[in-house]
Order: C-alpha cells, then sequence, then structure tokens
C-alpha cells in the first residue's frame, strides 16, 4: 500500500487532480483508492473510498460552537484527531495498491497546527508514503510568484517530512512560451534570478532574490512536474516520479 497526500493552497486544484489521478491509474490496472480529508467540501468529483465527512460534520461544528468558515475547518480537523485511531483503522482497511489522500483546502489551517502532521502520520503509519505540492500555474507565471510558490513548498516539505514532488497544476492554461519559461527557472537558477531582475525594483523583489540565494544555499530547488486534471497531460510523469522517490530501489511496484 503506497500512500500519496495531495496538498497545496486553496485553488490550486488539489480535489481534481486526485480525481484525475485515480481515474488514470484505475484506467492503467492500477488498484486505487482515493480519500478524502476535508471536512469542509461541498461535493467531490470522484469516488471517496474514505470520507471524513462520515466522522466530522463541519456545518454542525460551527453552528454548535459559533464558528465562521476557518475555525469552523480548525475544529473539524482538531475533532478528527480524537478519533484519530478509528480513522486509521478505516483507512488501513482499504484494500488497494494506491491510495492518493486528497488534503483539506484551507492548507494553511490543516499545515500549521499539530492536527495536520498527526493526522496524515498516523494515517499512513509505517506504509511508504508521499507528497505532492500543487503550485497553480496562475501564481506561477512570474518570477516574484514563483518564487513565493517554492518558499510556501519548502515549508510545507519542513513542517511534514514527507518525500516530496512539486506540481505545476492547471498547466493546460498556460502557453508554450510561459511553460518554457517556468520550466527553466527550474533547471537554471541563475535565469531565475535574472527574471527576478527584470520586475520593476521592489521590496518583494529585493526579498525574492534573497529567498532564491536561501532555497539555493540549503538544496532546495526541486524538479517541477507540469499536470493538468483537465486533459491528463503528465500524469504518466507523477506517477513515475513518485515510484522512484518512494521506492528508491525496492523491488515493490505500484500495481505489483
Amino acid at each position: 500500500m503506497l500512500f500519496t497526500f495531495i496538498i497545496g493552497p486553496a485553488g490550486a486544484g488539489k480535489t481534481s487532480l486526485t480525481a484525475a489521478l485515480k481515474d488514470w491509474l484505475i484506467k492503467s490496472g492500477v488498484d486505487t483508492a482515493a480519500v478524502n480529508l476535508d471536512p469542509g467540501v461541498m461535493s467531490l468529483p470522484y469516488s471517496a473510498d474514505f470520507d471524513i465527512r462520515q466522522f466530522v460534520n463541519y456545518s454542525e461544528l460551527m453552528d454548535t460552537l459559533g464558528l465562521g468558515p476557518n475555525g469552523g475547518l480548525i475544529a473539524a480537523i482538531d475533532y478528527a484527531v480524537t478519533l484519530i485511531d478509528q480513522i486509521r483503522d478505516e483507512i488501513q482497511s482499504i484494500d488497494a495498491d494506491q491510495i492518493l489522500v486528497d488534503c483539506p483546502g484551507q492548507m494553511e489551517l490543516f499545515a500549521y497546527r499539530s492536527s495536520g502532521p498527526i493526522l496524515l502520520h498516523t494515517i499512513s503509519g509505517n506504509e511508504p508514503s508521499s507528497m505532492l505540492f500543487l503550485i497553480d500555474a496562475n501564481l506561477a507565471r512570474t518570477p516574484s510568484g514563483f518564487i513565493s510558490a517554492q518558499l510556501l513548498s519548502a515549508s510545507i516539505h519542513y513542517r511534514f517530512l514527507f518525500p516530496k514532488v512539486n506540481i505545476l497544476s492547471k498547466a493546460d492554461i498556460l502557453e508554450k512560451n510561459e511553460l518554457e519559461h517556468i520550466l527553466n527557472w527550474i533547471d537554471d537558477p541563475f535565469d531565475m534570478y535574472n527574471a527576478l531582475s527584470s520586475e520593476a525594483p521592489s521590496m518583494q523583489n529585493e526579498f525574492s532574490r534573497r529567498i532564491l540565494e536561501v532555497l539555493s544555499d540549503f538544496g532546495m530547488e526541486a524538479d517541477l512536474y507540469p499536470a493538468s486534471a483537465k486533459d491528463y497531460t503528465g500524469l504518466e510523469n507523477i506517477v513515475a516520479v513518485l515510484q522512484r522517490l518512494m521506492l528508491a530501489g525496492d523491488d515493490y511496484e505500484i500495481g505489483k
């Protein structure tokens, strides 16, 4: 059993990518299940093999405690942790080779509280696990926007400490030259630096260059894999890199 946690900012396309990946893997002959960990989601474009909404009533918590949407999500995730053994057993009992876990939409409310890491590490137990961090193509169009996404990705890696793969989501909305520029920023940090320098001088621009230097110093640059849940572009590359990343020479293979 392999766990893949799909995480990223609100609107980055986590749920859509979960649906596309599940469909693609099943059609490729891989026994795949999907887990929804977002108690606030209204509807899902995939059939969830486990749905946290069966255990946590987000709307009821909001009404009972007099909370807004953000407070309600915090309370829902905290409450889920009190049921962690039952949730873990339910998920671990799923009979599938690949488990895709769709994480809550408000990433900052989930990742930067103790409840988030506790939930994910308990769910996966000792099973091979990795994380897909989604970088929205809309944000990645500008050098400073791309650097801010890279910084957030590094922060998420630090919080969860799972092997992580950066995904450029919604890649289908990019023009060919835009995609080439973004991928070249990953391959050539000097090109990224030059791109930042070409932006209008500002405190943000200087800050972005300093962030790039820090990420480079710590070796935190990462490959970036364009993908589209709309036309399934790049999904085969995601599966291939996950297998290399998680299994690192192990004889076990996805779908074996």
